[in-house]
Protein backbone atom coordinates (compact mmCIF):
# COMPACT_ATOMS: atom_id res chain seq x y z
CA UNK A 1 0.00 0.00 0.00
CA UNK A 2 2.90 2.47 0.80
CA UNK A 3 4.49 1.59 -2.13
CA UNK A 4 1.33 2.21 -4.31
CA UNK A 5 0.76 5.52 -2.90
CA UNK A 6 4.74 6.95 -3.02
CA UNK A 7 4.38 5.52 -6.53
CA UNK A 8 0.95 7.09 -7.95
CA UNK A 9 0.37 10.01 -5.35
CA UNK A 10 3.59 11.14 -4.60
CA UNK A 11 6.14 10.38 -7.61
CA UNK A 12 3.30 10.32 -10.46
CA UNK A 13 1.23 13.42 -8.66
CA UNK A 14 3.10 15.93 -7.35
CA UNK A 15 6.50 14.73 -8.43
CA UNK A 16 5.51 14.93 -12.25
CA UNK A 17 4.00 17.82 -11.78
CA UNK A 18 7.21 19.57 -10.26
CA UNK A 19 9.20 17.97 -12.64
CA UNK A 20 7.46 18.82 -15.91
CA UNK A 21 6.62 22.08 -14.90
CA UNK A 22 10.49 22.74 -14.03
CA UNK A 23 11.66 21.18 -17.43
CA UNK A 24 8.94 23.18 -19.61
CA UNK A 25 10.62 26.14 -17.94
CA UNK A 26 13.73 25.64 -18.81
CA UNK A 27 13.34 24.10 -22.24
CA UNK A 28 10.63 26.96 -23.59
CA UNK A 29 11.56 30.08 -21.13
CA UNK A 30 15.54 28.91 -20.99
CA UNK A 31 14.20 28.86 -16.82
CA UNK A 32 13.20 32.08 -16.22
CA UNK A 33 9.14 32.31 -15.08
CA UNK A 34 7.26 34.40 -17.77
CA UNK A 35 4.74 36.85 -16.98
CA UNK A 36 1.10 36.12 -17.38
CA UNK A 37 0.23 37.68 -20.72
CA UNK A 38 -4.16 37.34 -20.41
CA UNK A 39 -5.73 35.28 -17.86
CA UNK A 40 -8.91 32.64 -19.28
CA UNK A 41 -11.72 31.53 -18.07
CA UNK A 42 -9.84 27.82 -17.81
CA UNK A 43 -7.02 29.48 -16.11
CA UNK A 44 -9.40 31.53 -13.76
CA UNK A 45 -10.88 28.20 -13.03
CA UNK A 46 -7.97 26.00 -12.37
CA UNK A 47 -6.74 28.80 -9.82
CA UNK A 48 -9.91 29.15 -7.79
CA UNK A 49 -10.16 25.16 -7.23
CA UNK A 50 -6.63 25.25 -5.76
CA UNK A 51 -7.53 27.82 -3.71
CA UNK A 52 -10.53 26.18 -3.00
CA UNK A 53 -8.95 23.07 -1.95
CA UNK A 54 -6.03 24.84 0.23
CA UNK A 55 -9.23 26.41 2.07
CA UNK A 56 -10.52 23.38 3.01
CA UNK A 57 -6.99 22.01 3.96
CA UNK A 58 -6.85 24.21 6.19
CA UNK A 59 -10.43 24.08 7.90
CA UNK A 60 -9.73 19.99 8.10
CA UNK A 61 -6.09 20.44 9.19
CA UNK A 62 -7.25 22.89 12.51
CA UNK A 63 -9.81 20.11 13.37
CA UNK A 64 -7.26 17.08 13.44
CA UNK A 65 -8.74 15.41 10.34
CA UNK A 66 -5.07 14.78 8.56
CA UNK A 67 -6.75 12.53 6.46
CA UNK A 68 -9.69 14.35 4.77
CA UNK A 69 -7.11 17.39 4.60
CA UNK A 70 -4.43 15.51 2.53
CA UNK A 71 -7.54 14.43 0.11
CA UNK A 72 -8.33 17.88 0.14
CA UNK A 73 -5.11 19.09 -1.01
CA UNK A 74 -4.21 16.64 -3.34
CA UNK A 75 -7.28 17.45 -5.38
CA UNK A 76 -5.55 20.83 -5.75
CA UNK A 77 -2.57 18.89 -6.93
CA UNK A 78 -4.77 16.91 -9.52
CA UNK A 79 -6.60 19.44 -10.61
CA UNK A 80 -3.27 21.42 -11.50
CA UNK A 81 -2.10 18.47 -13.52
CA UNK A 82 -5.49 18.34 -15.07
CA UNK A 83 -4.93 22.17 -15.69
CA UNK A 84 -1.37 21.16 -17.51
CA UNK A 85 -3.21 18.46 -19.92
CA UNK A 86 -6.17 20.77 -20.87
CA UNK A 87 -3.56 23.33 -21.61
CA UNK A 88 -1.12 20.98 -23.51
CA UNK A 89 2.10 23.78 -23.00
CA UNK A 90 3.78 21.33 -25.15
CA UNK A 91 1.61 22.13 -28.36
CA UNK A 92 2.01 25.25 -27.29
CA UNK A 93 5.32 25.91 -27.70
CA UNK A 94 5.33 25.30 -31.58
CA UNK A 95 3.35 27.78 -32.51
CA UNK A 96 4.19 31.44 -32.23
CA UNK A 97 1.24 33.37 -32.14
CA UNK A 98 0.63 31.13 -29.14
CA UNK A 99 3.31 32.67 -27.10
CA UNK A 100 1.68 34.91 -24.89
CA UNK A 101 -0.84 31.72 -23.96
CA UNK A 102 2.17 29.77 -23.59
CA UNK A 103 3.89 32.14 -20.82
CA UNK A 104 0.32 32.19 -18.78
CA UNK A 105 -0.01 28.38 -19.12
CA UNK A 106 4.17 28.11 -17.49
CA UNK A 107 3.27 30.69 -14.94
CA UNK A 108 -0.01 29.66 -13.67
CA UNK A 109 1.66 26.13 -13.64
CA UNK A 110 4.50 27.47 -11.08
CA UNK A 111 2.38 29.47 -9.39
CA UNK A 112 -0.39 26.58 -8.47
CA UNK A 113 3.13 24.79 -7.63
CA UNK A 114 4.02 27.06 -5.20
CA UNK A 115 0.87 27.53 -3.69
CA UNK A 116 0.30 23.79 -3.06
CA UNK A 117 3.51 23.36 -1.75
CA UNK A 118 3.97 25.90 0.87
CA UNK A 119 1.12 23.92 2.28
CA UNK A 120 2.88 20.77 2.66
CA UNK A 121 5.87 22.03 4.97
CA UNK A 122 3.97 20.49 8.16
CA UNK A 123 3.73 17.14 6.40
CA UNK A 124 6.57 16.46 4.20
CA UNK A 125 9.01 19.80 5.23
CA UNK A 126 12.04 17.70 3.11
CA UNK A 127 10.02 17.46 0.38
CA UNK A 128 8.92 21.44 0.51
CA UNK A 129 12.54 22.24 0.68
CA UNK A 130 13.60 20.38 -2.63
CA UNK A 131 10.78 21.93 -4.84
CA UNK A 132 11.26 25.27 -3.55
CA UNK A 133 14.86 24.78 -4.45
CA UNK A 134 14.15 23.48 -7.69
CA UNK A 135 11.75 26.84 -7.96
CA UNK A 136 14.73 28.94 -7.63
CA UNK A 137 15.13 29.04 -3.82
CA UNK A 138 11.59 30.61 -3.21
CA UNK A 139 11.12 31.03 0.44
CA UNK A 140 7.64 29.13 1.69
CA UNK A 141 4.76 30.70 1.72
CA UNK A 142 3.36 32.68 5.06
CA UNK A 143 -0.21 30.80 5.79
CA UNK A 144 -2.44 33.21 5.32
CA UNK A 145 -6.39 33.18 6.38
CA UNK A 146 -7.04 33.64 2.48
CA UNK A 147 -4.43 32.11 0.24
CA UNK A 148 -3.43 34.99 -2.57
CA UNK A 149 -2.17 33.52 -5.35
CA UNK A 150 1.50 34.20 -5.74
CA UNK A 151 3.27 36.60 -8.66
CA UNK A 152 6.76 35.38 -9.12
CA UNK A 153 9.41 38.29 -9.04
CA UNK A 154 9.37 39.43 -12.98
CA UNK A 155 12.92 37.44 -14.26
CA UNK A 156 12.49 35.05 -11.46
CA UNK A 157 14.95 32.31 -12.80
CA UNK A 158 14.38 28.23 -11.69
CA UNK A 159 16.91 25.46 -11.29
CA UNK A 160 17.50 22.24 -13.22
CA UNK A 161 14.62 19.79 -12.65
CA UNK A 162 15.79 16.54 -9.87
CA UNK A 163 13.08 13.74 -9.49
CA UNK A 164 11.32 14.34 -5.82
CA UNK A 165 10.19 10.64 -5.44
CA UNK A 166 12.83 8.76 -6.96
CA UNK A 167 11.00 5.34 -8.57
CA UNK A 168 11.61 2.25 -5.71
CA UNK A 169 11.67 -1.32 -6.80
CA UNK A 170 9.99 -4.21 -4.80
CA UNK A 171 12.26 -6.91 -4.84
CA UNK A 172 10.46 -10.11 -6.18
CA UNK A 173 9.57 -12.46 -3.61
CA UNK A 174 11.58 -15.65 -3.36
CA UNK A 175 10.06 -18.78 -3.69
CA UNK A 176 12.42 -21.28 -2.11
Amino acid sequence: SFHTRYQSELGNNLGNLVQRTISMLNRYRDGIVPEPTSVSEADQAMQTEVVDSILKFRELMENWNIHMALTELWRGITRANQYVEESAPWKLAKEEEQTGRLDTVLNRMISAIYLLVSELESILPDITQATLEQMGNLPVLAGEMEPTWPQLPQGHQVSKPTPLFPRIELEAESSS
